[in-house]
């Protein structure tokens, strides 16, 4: 479940942003506004590591999941493989509340 503190919002942000910058529809709608985007989704999957680095918990293994579910790329999965998974191994998401949502996203890697 997504964090509902003040940074469960700036996360909700980061999900929409991975579904946003690399998909090729979002991108030819953003051009045909003259905007110039300059960020990638493996870029914003960094930012948050970088931002969750020192506080792991499962709830961020969670959202980077989802993070990559929403950008359709599980190529980057790699980005965040050895943030996630305990001693680079296991993906231990063990006594938490998984919604379905999160299943699928947990599921898309498989």
């Amino acid at each position: 479940m997504i964090r509902k503190a003040a940074g469960g919002q700036l996360d909700l942000v980061f999900m929409f942003l991975c579904g946003l910058v690399d998909d090729p529809c979002s991108k030819e709608f953003l051009d045909s506004l003259d905007c110039q985007v300059e960020i990638s989704a493996k870029r914003v999957l960094q930012l948050v590591v970088e931002r969750e680095r020192e506080r792991y918990q499962k709830q961020t293994a969670l959202l980077l999941l989802l993070m990559i579910y929403e950008s359709r790329n599980p190529n980057l999965w790699s980005t965040v493989a050895g943030y996630v998974m305990k001693d680079g191994k296991t993906l231990d998401l063990s006594g938490q509340h998984i919604s379905p949502v999160e299943l699928q996203a947990v599921t898309y890697l498989n």
